[in-house]
């Protein structure tokens, strides 16, 4: 009876950290503490100087992009101090939705460049003998932004510049089983 209990339970954490919703924690190192009196705000994908909106349990609050997440499976990380005004400093994480606002564009020459196209690979299936959940694995030490697309059993990669798209679409065809082959479909963001 413990056997099953025990394994009910492993079970259980295993399909909240797969199939959850994305998360913000908090930094608890000197990377937050660089510059006192600045408040410290990272992202998993959104470049350094995005400004991003996020919403945790309805409370809203905009940001200015200073870095990225050290914690690959987290989306956000902000300084204690932002942990405390929220209410999850004592949890150490809380489900989290981000909004981006504005990304910055590189100039050259004070003249604008085109914004960049970005893509979400989809369709990614595990091959035979290998399970969905060890390919997400796979995936998200490899530093991908990956989503478990329940109905269809497949996984989505997001986030992908037009400029790695061929490249990753190789490198995740490799991955994926060849009977279904990984579409990009692109996005707006």
């Amino acid at each position: 009876m413990k056997k099953y209990l025990l394994t009910a339970i492993v079970l259980t954490l295993t399909a909240t950290c797969i199939f959850g919703e994305s998360y913000i924690n908090w930094a608890s190192d000197d990377r937050a503490s660089k510059a006192p009196g600045e408040v410290y705000f990272a992202h998993s994908i959104y470049p350094k100087g995005s400004r991003v909106r996020i919403n945790i349990n309805g409370a809203e609050r905009e940001f200015t992009v200073v870095d990225r997440t050290k914690d690959k499976r987290a989306e956000a990380t902000v300084s204690a101090q932002v942990a405390k005004e929220f209410g999850f400093y004592y949890s150490g994480r809380d489900t989290v939705t981000t909004t981006l606002l504005a990304s910055p564009l590189p100039t050259i020459l004070n003249d604008a460049a085109p914004s960049s196209v970005w893509f979400d690979i989809k369709g990614i299936a595990p091959r035979k003998g290998q399970g969905l959940v060890q390919l997400y694995s796979v995936l998200i030490a490899r530093g991908y932004k990956a989503v478990i697309d329940k109905d269809t059993k497949t996984i989505t990669v997001k986030y992908i510049p037009e400029y790695r798209k061929d490249n990753e679409l190789a490198s995740l065809s490799l991955m994926s089983d060849v009977s279904s082959p990984p579409e990009a479909l692109q996005i707006e963001l």
